[in-house]
């Protein structure tokens, strides 16, 4: 039947559903056994655009517009970061499992009884003479638990527009779960919320009664994960909900993981909502874990702390040692290296935080690294931003750089005018580099790359 023949085809079929279909008369092999699959958000690079609205911050490099021009730079977090931030399975077990299979055999034997009529597939289900088979699909539907229905639904999603699955019984099965909706528990409503906008995208209905629900029933969302999820998942004009969703946030950070914690940060630095009460608790209970993340989720820390402006002694001495940690592990990738320490150097660069350990270790990494020119021009600006120029370095050293990264005047003007701005702080301008952003030709060609930014 269609809707075996559906299971069949969906990942998602759990193991004892399979069983089940076996034990009726299914062939085994036909079908793959695997677990319900975690399901991953979409595109996250949103996270690391710039700010709309600049940060008071730092100098003026760091403005709106200088920030919209290094976007780029910003680490940019994939799967790794933000994809495991929905680790739980559908919640299941062998009782719900045998709920699902028998609800499958009990539409394919109505399905069965459809074929034996005869009628033509395209009307079968209007026709007056099938009105006993169609009643008794309704009455069966209308007899499952949400839950089974929601994994039903959920196992349409992850097929092809093209599947062989009769649209009238799908069209049935979604209407009763679009009914029965408000008897579902809160992860389960995320699951239809997180579903939306994804490759197994449900029916729009679906996720805009489920994201009602989650905001009439905010007071039932009680963990870390529910709450870092929505706040990433609810859009920006929901600012009541947002409100409620820090504020469960600020009620239950101290029972959050790290991983939660910082989501929380990341989620909060996305959206500029600077809440400082919640930001004070999480920095607190992030002081008092060990800063157990990837690389990644460490360059994303350290971002998320830049934009929101946040300052905290213990949180950024456990991350910075967290990421020497990461650059001085020679299992380490080099592309993960440079990467971590490209974007923590810009980071501390907007916050002006200075860490001497830390950038005499970054100077050192990058001439080693087979860095990019826009690293340098980042580690310069940092370097200005807090006023340091190593010894070992010396005016030499920047000279040195500024010649690495010279084609920056004519590939990058805003960029090249800040590496410039940088070597007069660090007091190594030379008549050359002030010649190079005075010329009426660099002024031309930078006035027209701002208006063309701009626009």
């Amino acid at each position: 039947m269609s809707l075996v023949r559906l299971l069949h085809l969906n990942e998602a079929l759990c193991q004892c559903c399979l069983s089940k279909a076996w034990q009726r008369g299914l062939s085994y092999s036909s079908t793959r056994a695997k677990l319900f699959s975690i399901v991953h958000l979409t595109d996250l690079s949103s996270f690391c655009e710039s700010p709309t609205n600049s940060l008071q911050v730092g100098s003026l490099r760091f403005s709106r517009l200088q920030m919209k021009h290094d976007a780029h730079l910003q680490s940019r977090p994939n799967e790794s970061s933000f994809g495991e931030m929905w680790q739980g399975k559908m919640p299941h077990s062998k009782t719900a499992c045998t709920d699902v299979a028998n609800f499958l055999r009990e539409i394919s034997v109505i399905c069965a009884k459809m074929q034996k009529l005869g009628l033509p597939p395209s009307t079968q289900w209007q026709d007056g003479s099938s009105a006993d088979v169609v009643s008794q699909l309704h009455e069966v539907v209308k007899s499952q638990a949400p839950s089974t229905l929601l994994h039903v639904v959920t196992a349409f999603s992850s097929l092809p527009s093209a599947a062989d699955v009769d649209e009238f019984v799908r069209q049935v099965i979604v209407s009763e779960l679009d009914e029965s909706m408000r008897h579902l528990s809160i992860p389960q409503l995320l699951r239809v919320v997180q579903l939306h906008g994804s490759e197994k995208s449900l029916d729009p209905s679906l996720y805009d009664k489920a994201m009602n629900l989650l905001q009439q029933r905010w007071v039932e969302i009680k963990t870390g994960r529910d709450i870092v999820a929505l706040m990433y998942l609810v859009s920006d004009e929901s600012d009541q909900f947002l409100d409620r969703l820090e504020d469960r946030a600020l009620d239950v950070c101290d029972t959050m993981s790290v991983k939660e914690l910082y989501r929380a940060v990341y989620c909060m630095s996305r959206r500029q909502r600077r809440n400082a009460p919640l930001l004070r608790a999480l920095m607190y209970y992030l002081d008092r874990q060990d800063l157990d993340l990837s690389p990644i989720h460490l360059s994303n820390l350290a971002y998320a702390m830049a934009m929101l402006n946040v300052h905290d002694e213990g949180v950024m001495e456990k991350l910075i040692a967290a990421v020497c940690k990461v650059v001085r592990d020679s299992a380490q990738p080099p592309s993960v290296v440079r990467h971590i320490l490209s974007s923590v150097v810009q980071s501390l660069g907007i916050l002006r935080w200075f860490d001497r350990q830390f950038m005499d270790l970054a100077i050192e990494q990058f001439k080693q690294l087979n860095v990019v020119v826009s690293d340098w021009a980042r580690l310069l600006h940092t370097l200005a931003s807090v006023n340091y120029l190593p010894v070992h370095v010396g005016k030499s050293g920047v000279a040195e750089i500024m010649r690495r990264i010279s084609s920056l005047s004519k590939s990058n003007p805003l960029l090249w005018l800040g590496v410039v701005w940088s070597s007069c702080v660090l007091d190594s301008l030379t008549s050359e580099l002030a010649a190079s952003v005075l010329s009426p030709q660099f002024v031309d060609k930078l006035q027209g790359e701002v208006l063309l930014f701009v626009w």
